[in-house]
């Protein structure tokens, strides 16, 4: 979000003018969930992500005053800030001894079986199946199903061990 920060800029339309300003700054708010949604049988999966909310704020100091922000490059540039974001989340975690796989546009810790992966991947079994379902392959159409929530429960905290779920330590 601080990368993302520094190209926000505000619109200019003073005196004639229409342009966009950068002004370096962004009202915004992260929200740390650790688990997925719940599931018809109200648990959910673990999940470790983040929520960001921008507000529509931006303060322009050459003009001295708050304004609305210019989200137009942000938009632009999001596929540039999402692999920014998984290249240094991936090189932290090789600092820290894990080791790193490359899978697609991401990555994913090596050593974890593609067996304890789905079973902590229930949610994205369900939106697979919807998504094959309707036809669809359309990133949008996905975020649109994933963000349906089948349990229709507020998230309630579930802890998680690998004994409990029948998976065996390394």
């Amino acid at each position: 979000m601080r990368e993302m920060e520094t190209a926000m800029m505000a619109r200019v339309r003073a005196n004639g003018k229409d342009e966009d300003r950068v002004t370096g700054n962004m009202v915004w708010a992260g929200f740390v969930h650790r688990t997925t949604r719940p599931l018809e049988d109200g648990t959910p999966d673990p999940q470790l992500h983040c929520h960001a909310t921008v507000f529509n704020a931006t303060y322009d100091a050459e003009e001295n005053k708050w304004k609305a922000a210019q989200f137009s490059n942000l938009v632009r540039d999001k596929g540039y800030y999402q692999a920014a974001f998984h290249s240094r989340l991936s090189a932290n975690l090789a600092d820290l001894g894990y080791g790193i796989e490359r899978d697609g546009n991401s990555f994913k810790i090596a050593g974890i079986s593609k067996s304890t992966t789905d079973k902590f991947s229930r949610r994205r079994a369900i939106i697979d199946a919807e998504a094959e379902k309707l036809g669809t392959k359309d990133h949008d159409r996905r975020s649109i199903l994933a963000k349906k929530n089948p349990a229709e429960e507020v998230r309630q905290p579930v802890e998680h061990d690998g004994a409990s779920q029948g998976l065996e330590s390394a």
